[in-house]
């Protein structure tokens, strides 16, 4: 299961990549203004995170470090390079993406084309996801599906009509537009807005803009028939994307009771929801929702399209007046999460390119996202189900447990105990290094832990997958990586004779959050801490 949430995650990672750059000839029209046949595209997004955490919130959150998780997520950078033909119904695109973070980074490219009419989406693997390639694909390079495929293998759920999907997407683009236009005249005129230097058009919203924003719409819709009917229509239509997407069972569990509740609202239970509307906005007033900066977006329009792009939101999680406004809950200092956003785009050569200027490529060592799945679903053999039948006369001492073991060991070699028993150290041996214990890490992960492990050739590091997060352990360095924060251990992890050792303490209690109980007397570590080292030495009983 472990390792099918990881997959799922790193094809979520692939399919979020690869799904920029899906256009449509009408869609793209609407977009940029004009016919719009080919284009490049260069662009970077950059996110910034700023936190302010009381001192009681990080001892309650111990061992979980927020701070930490903060700091790993403060720095992203995303740069991309894009190129696209699309004419009638023949597409072709290419789209380079640099990720960057403060843990990891990675480049790659993604490429979608038509093929006998049906789409078909490259991505060219990055190290972080071959880790994950099944043994029959480890050679794969790039990896591939064609949407004729995922819809047969989505039967159960997805019902996707691509060519009906983009139709009714352009049909609301134009009604948004629609809607934009006729519900301005029921929103009172929020001055400084949009200002127009040239063909330069710049949107600033301050915080109280954005609230005056919100109480205005809601209003409008709640006060306002012709409103109420403007927007719905609008939220209908949307509503008929995802039945565009789904099977029509799925979709009336799903969405289908939203869509129906929109039409059948009295206006006496609207006019009800207004006053705690009300309410709730005097609430929301005192609540900071944009920083400093707010939202600023740019744009350029030249030769009657959309040039260049710019945006800035400086946005805030206002964590301690939430809690102040909500439940009464103060703290001793400010808590909030905050972020800068930027985003900046440049569209060039419209309508200058040719289908073979985009794409060039095989799929000769590519795998099948399909096949990929499929074989890590064939690979997990079901669960047995256990009848447990325990004798309570039945004398535990009598086997490998902790009593059965006779300390120290004769030899004179460190012992591991593991909870109630003797550690296997697989052939090798604990060692004493300057003062710090090490001990083999295979060894360890074999061990009462029974964690799933696996070593990454090309990046020469032991990836430990996990259902939240993923570690990644090299030798000479004490910091191991994670997939959100790094961890710092009190000692290197060695590599000695081909064998990742680890500082056997500061490891249990970084990744466990665990403790080791050494003693001296008997040449051992507890690992469980003092209760499992008195339970040997005193026989105290669970």
């Amino acid at each position: 299961m472990k390792k099918i949430i990881t997959l799922l995650l790193v094809l979520c990672m692939l399919f979020g990549l690869v799904g920029c750059s899906t256009v449509e000839k009408e869609f793209l029209n609407t977009v940029y203004g004009k016919v719009c046949e080919s284009y490049t595209s260069t662009g970077t997004m950059e996110i910034k995170l700023t936190s302010a955490v009381p001192k009681e919130i990080k001892d309650d959150m111990k061992p979980f470090n927020l701070q930490s998780l903060l700091n790993a997520l403060s720095d992203f950078k995303l740069a991309w390079g894009e190129s696209a033909y699309v004419k009638d119904n023949d597409i072709n695109t290419k789209t380079t993406f640099g990720i960057s973070t403060p843990s990891a980074s990675f480049v790659t490219n993604s490429y979608i084309y038509t093929e006998n009419g049906d789409m078909v989406t490259v991505v060219d693997l990055p190290s972080i996801a071959k880790a994950f390639l099944p043994e029959e694909y480890e050679n794969a390079s790039k990896a591939y599906f064609k949407f004729s495929e995922f819809n047969e293998f989505s039967t159960d759920m997805i019902n996707m009509n691509y060519a009906e999907f983009f139709k009714i997407a352009n049909s609301l683009n134009k009604d948004m537009q629609k809607f934009i236009l006729n519900y301005g005249e029921f929103v009172p005129e929020i001055t400084g807005l949009i200002k127009k230097i040239g063909t330069t058009y710049t949107l600033t919203i301050s915080d109280e803009q954005l609230k005056n924003i919100i109480n205005s719409a809601v209003t409008a819709y709640m006060t306002n028939d012709e409103a109420r009917k403007t927007a719905n229509e609008f939220i209908v239509k949307f509503c008929e994307i995802y039945k565009s997407m789904y099977t029509e069972e799925f979709y009336n569990e799903t969405f289908g009771i939203f869509a129906e509740q929109l039409n059948t609202q009295k206006k006496e239970d609207l006019l009800y929801a207004y006053e705690e509307f009300n309410d709730a906005m005097e609430v929301l007033k005192k609540i900071r929702i944009l920083g400093n900066d707010g939202i600023k977006i740019s744009y350029t329009f030249q030769g009657g399209y959309i040039k260049n792009v710019s945006g800035l939101i400086d946005f805030v999680i206002d964590i301690s007046n939430i809690s102040g406004e909500i439940d009464g809950t103060e703290y001793s200092s400010d808590f909030y999460i905050g972020g800068v956003i930027k985003y900046n785009q440049d569209i060039t050569n419209i309508n200058k390119l040719k289908k073979t200027d985009v794409i060039d490529f095989d799929l000769s060592d590519a795998v099948s996202f399909i096949d990929w799945v499929n074989a890590y679903n064939t690979d997990q053999p079901a669960a047995p189900e256990y009848e447990y039948e325990y004798d309570y006369n039945y004398d535990y001492c009598e086997k490998d447990y902790l009593k059965a073991v006779t300390l120290p060991a004769e030899d004179g070699s460190i012992t591991i105990m593991d909870y109630d028993y003797k550690m296997d150290l697989m052939g090798l041996e604990a060692k004493n290094i300057n003062g710090t214990l090490y001990i083999p890490l295979e060894a360890l992960l074999n061990s009462y832990y029974d964690t799933d492990y696996y070593w990454d050739n090309e990046a020469k590091e032991m990836v430990i997958p996990s259902h939240t997060i993923n570690y990644y352990i090299k030798a000479d360095t004490n910091i191991i990586y994670t997939d959100t924060h790094q961890i710092a251990l009190n000692g290197k992890v060695l590599n000695i004779d081909g064998y990742l050792y680890v500082p056997l303490r500061s490891y249990i209690n970084a990744v466990y959050h665990d403790t080791v109980y050494w003693s001296s007397d008997l040449n051992t570590a507890f690992i469980g801490g003092e209760f499992y080292y008195n339970w040997y030495i005193e026989g105290d009983e669970y």
